[in-house]
């Protein structure tokens, strides 16, 4: 069910899923639902994997600040944006910059609005368009910690690209983010809604902890293989 919902996308996408006999997906939220829906259905579960074909980065960005912060992706209004800009407003006394890059669902004059209105403007580079790959290697490669403030989900392709370049991520303890971030190994949990909670988050990390966590990262992404999601599918037909 799409997170901008309505009846008939609902209705829709049921009668469309009622002509299945197995499903997949990402996460056990996703699992839960789906069961609650079709209670005799066979359902995998697997995370989502790692995206691997996207370019190393040639270090055309450099740091600007102590601390990087990076949101990326669709700016939709259930991924938090604004939270993490009000979030912002409690950390000013602090050299941190955040680059937010992504193709804009709708909003973007509020977020403007909302960045002067917290007096973060010096803090926020806007790059509202479509990135390509290589603008993806070097955006990823100048940030420290990648941050989903999400008020609700069900999987994240932004997390695995985050591990694919060896970030941490800051996510909400919502949907399916809970199952692909280790607190405190791959990256930090807090709880959805709650601009002080993610301000106090932001605020205990630095540049050499989230260094320190690569190796964490780089483990937890060996387990978020094509090829272990092919193996899955073709065990659940047995």
């Amino acid at each position: 069910i799409e997170h901008e919902n309505a009846l008939w996308k609902r209705v829709l996408t049921q009668w469309v899923l009622a002509s299945t006999n197995r499903f997949a997906v990402h996460t056990i939220q996703d699992r839960d639902h789906l069961s609650r829906i079709f209670p005799q259905a066979k359902i995998l579960v697997h995370p989502h994997p790692i995206y691997d074909q996207f370019p190393k980065a040639i270090g055309n960005l450099s740091p600007r600040a102590d601390l990087e912060l990076l949101f990326f992706g669709f700016v939709r209004p259930y991924k938090g944006l604004d939270l993490l800009i009000d979030a912002l407003s409690y950390l000013k006394d602090r050299s941190i910059k955040l680059t937010i890059a992504g193709e804009f669902w709708s909003g973007i004059n509020d977020i403007i609005r909302r960045i002067d209105h917290c007096g973060v403007t010096e803090m926020v580079e806007l790059r509202p368009t479509y990135h390509s790959e290589e603008d993806i290697a070097e955006i990823f490669a100048r940030a420290d910690v990648v941050v989903l403030p999400y008020r609700s989900a069900t999987g994240s392709g932004i997390i695995t690209l985050a591990y694919y370049y060896g970030r941490p991520v800051i996510a909400t303890r919502v949907g399916g983010l809970q199952d692909v971030v280790r607190d405190g190994v791959t990256g930090w949990l807090v709880t959805p809604n709650c601009t002080e909670a993610l301000a106090r988050t932001i605020a205990s990390v630095s540049r050499n902890k989230a260094l320190s966590m690569r190796p964490d990262i780089a483990d937890f992404a060996k387990t978020l293989s094509w090829d272990g999601l092919s193996v899955a599918l073709l065990s659940s037909l047995d």
